[in-house]
Order: C-alpha cells, then structure tokens, then sequence
C-alpha cells in the first residue's frame, strides 16, 4: 500500500509493505527504490525499518532491509521538499 499526499511545495510518503509468506521463513536483502521528483530542495525520512539513503544522480530513495521477516510489516514515511520556481 502507498499514499502520496501532494501540496505544492511539498510531496508526503507513506509506503506499508507486508510480507505474505511463512513466519518460520526470511527474505535477505530486499531493496525498494521510490521515485522522487527532480525538483526535490530537501527530503526528510521518518524512521524506519533498515536503512534509507537519497540517490540524487537517479531521483530516488532506495530504502533497503537486510532481513525482512514472514508475515512483518513494515511503514516508510518521508517528505519531499519542491522547489516551486
């Protein structure tokens, strides 16, 4: 599940995901690349679950999870910035 909010400065992230398999099993190194605007001034992330980082040269935040457990729910949430001129 995904939510965008839009205002015209500011673009606001929620993205759930939720693994649907076994608890006894594990997926590993699972990455989510989410688009961005190229006109991004700032990004601000929430916490989260793992580690997220902005890739400028792509336009994207790639949030990676080293270990994503069965039947885990994980919510990532970040405001992006726009520059309006």
């Amino acid at each position: 599940m995904s939510q965008i909010n839009e205002n015209r400065d500011r673009l606001e992230y929620v993205i759930l995901v939720k693994s649907l398999f076994d608890r006894n099993l594990y997926a590993s190194y699972v990455t989510l690349n989410i688009p961005i605007p190229k006109n991004n001034i700032d990004i601000k992330m929430d916490k989260h679950y793992g580690n997220a980082q902005h890739e400028t040269s792509k336009s994207i935040v790639e949030w990676k999870m080293t270990r994503f457990n069965g039947g885990a729910e994980h919510e990532f949430r970040m405001s992006v910035f726009l520059d309006t001129s």
